[in-house]
C-alpha cells in the first residue's frame, strides 16, 4: 500500500453502478474531513478451464488490464466531479479483492464499498466483498447501497456492545460534519427465554426490563457526547 492512504478514505471500485455510488460518497466523505482518496481495484489472473492458445493469455491480460486502469480512471473522474478539491490517488492492484482491501485497511481513516459488484445477485442486501470486509477489517467500513438523503438523519443502533460503541462515535462525527441530525435507536425482545423456563411469562417484570432498556440507551448516549 502507498505510505500516501495512510489516514485516506479508501474507496474498492470494479467499474458496477454500485461501485460508482460508492466512489462519489466515499469522496464527499473524504473532502469534509480533508483527507485523500484512495480509489483501488484489485483483481487476480482468471483462472480457465479450457486449453487456449499460447499467445491469448497476453491479450487476456492486456485487454483486462486495460478495462482495470478504465474503471479506475472513471472512478477518478466521478469522485472529482462529486467532490471538487478532494485529492485522489488511484491505483490497480494485482491479487483477490478481499485480502487486498483488507491490506489498504491498514492504517486507514474507513474503507468504502458498493453494495453489489459486478456479476453479483440482485435483491441481496451485500455482497461477498462487503460482507467479509464488515467483518474483518480494521477500520470502519461504509457499504454504500444508495446515496441516501442530503438531508435526512444519520441513524445508529446502540447496542452497549464495545462495537456498539464504535459506532455510536462514528455516527456522532459523520452527523456533526454532515450537519445532520442524528437518530440512536436501541431495541429489544420481549420474550426473555432464561426467564421462560424459570417462571410463567407472566411473572416477568416488563417494565422493569424497558426501564432497564431506556436506562442503557440514555447511559450510551451521555457516555458518547463529544
Amino acid at each position: 500500500m502507498s505510505t500516501s492512504g495512510q489516514g485516506a478514505v479508501v474507496v474498492g471500485v470494479d467499474g458496477s453502478a454500485s461501485a460508482r455510488q460508492a466512489v462519489r460518497w466515499a469522496a464527499v466523505d473524504a473532502r469534509s474531513m480533508r483527507r485523500p482518496l484512495r480509489v483501488v481495484h484489485a483483481s487476480v489472473w482468471p483462472m480457465v478451464h479450457h486449453p487456449v492458445p499460447l499467445g491469448v493469455p497476453a491479450q487476456y491480460h492486456a485487454a483486462l488490464a486495460e478495462e482495470a486502469r478504465g474503471w479506475v480512471q472513471q472512478a477518478r473522474t466521478d469522485a472529482e466531479t462529486a467532490a471538487p478539491g478532494v485529492e485522489v490517488e488511484a491505483e490497480v492492484l494485482t491479487g483477490a479483492p478481499v485480502p487486498m482491501l483488507l491490506e489498504e485497511a491498514e492504517g486507514a481513516h474507513e474503507v468504502v464499498v458498493g453494495s453489489r459488484g459486478l456479476g453479483g445477485f440482485t435483491g441481496l442486501l451485500a455482497g461477498s466483498t462487503a460482507d467479509a470486509l464488515t467483518h474483518h477489517a480494521p477500520c470502519p467500513v461504509v457499504v454504500v447501497r444508495t446515496e441516501g438523503d442530503p438531508a435526512g438523519p444519520v441513524v445508529v443502533d446502540v447496542d452497549g456492545t464495545p462495537a456498539g460503541e464504535a459506532a455510536l462515535g462514528f455516527a456522532f462525527d459523520t452527523a456533526s460534519r454532515a450537519g445532520a441530525p442524528l437518530r440512536a435507536v436501541h431495541t429489544w425482545s420481549d420474550i426473555d427465554m432464561t426467564e421462560w423456563w424459570v417462571s410463567p411469562p407472566y411473572a416477568v417484570d416488563w417494565a422493569a426490563i424497558e426501564d432497564d432498556e431506556r436506562r442503557l440507551l440514555a447511559e450510551r448516549l451521555a457516555g458518547a457526547i463529544p
